[in-house]
């Protein structure tokens, strides 16, 4: 083979490179858009990963690994900072919603204390009215 032919296949060999990391890198904006294209994607439950990234690109894992390692760790990287985000955006979120019920909770024991000392002071109440009532009723014998 001249080196000549060697240049040519060498250069499609690294444009064919640089159009698979576009796919790539072009895939993943769409998934951090939240806009994927693929079919598999788009109309079912996903979330961000390495095999989302190939699946969006419509390249194999493989080409993503062997091919573009630093690609990689910039995705795995970006995986990471997002999942600390939503962990950090997470648990204030629980707490509010748990702080929000135990009030909740707090205010219906205040009523039902509330509602059982009226109900204990209408049964006093009721005792204390027939006490008097059979006070004044002679009782009769047989």
């Amino acid at each position: 083979m001249s080196v000549r032919a060697e240049g040519t296949v060498a250069g499609h060999g690294a444009r064919r490179q640089a159009a698979t990391e576009r796919a790539f890198r072009e895939a993943w904006q769409r998934l951090e858009a939240g806009t994927p294209t693929h079919p598999d994607l788009r109309d079912h439950e996903w979330q961000l990963s390495i095999s989302a990234v190939c699946l969006e690109a419509r390249h194999s894992r493989n080409a993503l690994y062997q091919g573009h390692p630093d690609l990689v760790h910039e995705i795995r990287a970006a995986i990471a900072r997002k999942v600390q985000v939503t962990a950090e955006t997470r648990h204030p979120t629980k707490r509010n919603s748990l702080e929000t019920a135990l009030a909740a909770c707090r205010a219906e024991r205040q009523r039902l204390i509330s509602e059982n000392a009226t109900l204990l002071l209408r049964a006093m109440t009721a005792e204390e009215a027939l006490a008097r009532t059979q006070r004044r009723t002679p009782h009769h014998s047989r």
